[in-house]
């Protein structure tokens, strides 16, 4: 019986953690996010998973690209539009027509 409970309690803290790590989907370090925007994407795991795909297609684009600076300036440009969201609809839509765009 106490073998069972400890290990009902290994798995349940294993999953614990699996579940931590799997919500940490963001490209950037959520422990370190300021700005509620930011917040906001690391609550949520959809936002938080569209921000790391992006992430992903930059980094490959940056790769694939010739004019890296073009690219990084619309980034940013695309950043402080994401930023005016006041909602996780506006959010998701404005993640996924970046990553439509790159």
């Amino acid at each position: 019986h106490l073998h069972s409970r400890r290990m009902r309690c290994a798995v349940l803290g294993g999953l614990l953690i699996l579940s931590c790590a799997c919500a940490q989907g963001a490209s950037f370090d959520c422990t370190k996010a300021t700005l509620p925007i930011e917040r906001q994407i690391c609550s949520h795991a959809g936002l938080s998973l569209l921000d790391d795909e992006l992430a992903e297609t930059f980094s490959i684009r940056v790769q694939e690209e010739g004019a890296v600076a073009q690219l990084r300036a619309s980034q940013r440009a695309w950043v402080r539009s994401r930023n005016a969201c006041k909602n996780t609809e506006c959010l998701e839509q404005s993640y996924e027509r970046r990553i439509a765009e790159l």
